[in-house]
C-alpha cells in the first residue's frame, strides 16, 4: 500500500516486485478522495508526499473571474518529473535509481517532515490553517511550509484549489496575481480569515500538499541525489534549507551551496558542517530571518547524535533549544488538527 504516497508493508498484500514490473502512482485528479481529519492515507488515496518524483499539477488554464482582468497572466505551477519511484523489492525503502542513491524510509520521511513542522509552527503535524503577516517583507506567510503572498508560491496554491474547485479566493484572484514579488498586503483584507475557513476543504490542503511537494520536497530530494548524499540528516536540512530559503535568491540553497568546499564524496559529514556554518551566517545577517538559526542547531544536535537515524524515535532540539523526542508518525499525511488560534 502506498503511505504518503512511499511503498510500506501491507499485511493483506504481497511485497511489490521491483525495477520496472510496478505500476506508476496516478496524477493528482480533480476529485480524488481525500482522508478525513484525522483519518490515515490508504492505498487509493493520492497524497504527494514521498521521498520520490511526483506527477506535476495540471496544466490548465484558470478562467478568471468578473474581478480578474482576462489579461492578467495566470503563473502556472511548478513542473516535476513524472516519473514514478521504482521499487527494490523492499516495500519499506524507496531506491532512486544508481546514479541517484539515497535511501529514504517512510518513517524517516515523516521524521524529517516533522522536524520542520517545528520549525514552522512549533508543533508536529501539519498546520494547513496557520497564517499571518510578520510584516518582513514578503506579505502573508501561511500554510503547511509557510507560503507566501510576496513570493507567489501562496498564489501557486491558490491557483492549484482554483482548479481543483474550490471558489472560497474568488475575490483576491486577480490581486494575488497582481503582487509578484511584491510585500505589500493592500487589496487583501480578509485573505488569513479565508485562508484558514478554506482549510477545513480537504481539496484547499491537497492543493497545499502537491505545491509544496513539487516545489519544496522534491527538489531537495533531487539536489541531495545530485549531491551524492547518504545521511538522512543530510536530506532533511536539505529540504528545510529549501522550505525556509528557497532555490535561487542570493540567500537560496543553491547560493549557499556554492560557497560549500567541501565535497559530500569525500567526507559527507565535514560537507554538512560546512553547510551548517554557511546557513547559520545567512540567517543571522538577513532581515526576517534573524534569530531562526535554531533550525540549524537541532539539525547539528541530530548529526552529532544520529546522523544516520533509522525509524526512530530520535531527539532534536525544539525552537528553544529544549530536547524533544521525534517518533515515526506514518498518520502523519492524512491528518488534519486545525491550529487556529495558537498557531506557533
Amino acid at each position: 500500500m502506498l503511505i504518503g504516497g512511499i511503498p510500506v508493508n501491507d499485511p493483506g498484500a504481497s511485497a511489490p516486485g521491483g525495477g520496472g514490473g510496478e505500476e506508476s502512482p496516478s496524477p493528482p485528479q480533480d476529485n480524488p478522495g481525500s482522508p478525513g481529519d484525522g483519518a490515515s492515507p490508504s492505498s487509493t488515496q493520492y497524497n504527494p508526499w514521498s521521498p520520490g518524483p511526483t506527477p506535476p499539477p495540471p496544466q490548465e488554464s484558470i478562467t478568471p473571474t468578473p474581478d480578474q482582468p482576462q489579461d492578467t497572466p495566470s503563473p502556472s505551477p511548478p513542473e516535476t518529473s513524472p516519473s514514478a519511484p521504482p521499487s527494490n523489492g523492499d516495500p519499506g525503502l524507496y531506491i532512486p535509481p544508481p546514479e541517484t542513491f539515497i535511501p529514504l524510509s517512510t518513517c524517516q520521511a515523516s521524521i524529517i517532515q516533522q522536524m520542520t513542522n517545528i520549525y514552522e509552527n512549533s508543533r508536529v503535524q501539519f498546520s494547513y490553517d496557520y497564517c499571518e503577516n510578520f510584516n518582513d517583507g514578503r506579505g502573508y506567510t501561511s500554510g503547511i511550509v509557510g507560503f507566501t503572498t510576496g513570493t507567489f508560491d501562496a498564489n501557486i496554491v491558490v491557483q492549484r484549489y482554483v482548479q481543483l474547485g474550490g471558489t472560497d479566493f474568488n475575490a483576491f484572484l486577480a490581486t494575488l496575481a497582481s503582487k509578484g514579488s511584491s510585500g505589500s498586503t493592500d487589496g487583501l483584507d480578509g485573505y488569513c480569515d479565508t485562508w484558514r475557513n478554506a482549510a477545513s476543504n480537504p481539496l484547499f490542503r491537497q492543493a497545499q500538499d502537491e505545491i509544496a511537494s513539487s516545489m519544496y520536497w522534491s527538489p531537495a530530494l533531487a539536489k541531495s541525489n545530485e549531491l551524492g548524499l547518504k545521511l538522512p540528516v543530510s536530506f532533511g536540512f536539505m529540504y528545510d534549507s529549501w522550505i525556509q530559503h528557497g532555490e535561487g535568491e542570493k540567500e537560496g540553497v543553491l547560493s549557499m551551496l556554492s560557497q560549500v568546499r567541501t565535497s559530500p564524496a569525500v567526507d559527507e559529514m565535514a560537507w554538512l558542517r560546512e553547510f551548517f556554518n554557511v546557513r547559520t551566517t545567512v540567517l543571522d545577517t538577513t532581515s526576517g530571518w534573524q534569530g531562526t538559526s535554531y533550525r540549524v542547531r537541532s539539525y547539528q544536535y541530530v548529526a552529532d547524535n544520529s546522523p544516520n537515524f533509522g525509524e526512530g524515535p530520535i531527539v532534536i532540539l525544539d525552537n528553544d533549544g529544549n530536547p524533544m523526542n521525534i517518533e515515526c508518525r506514518l498518520s502523519l499525511w492524512g491528518e488534519y488538527v486545525p491550529c487556529y488560534p495558537n498557531c506557533g
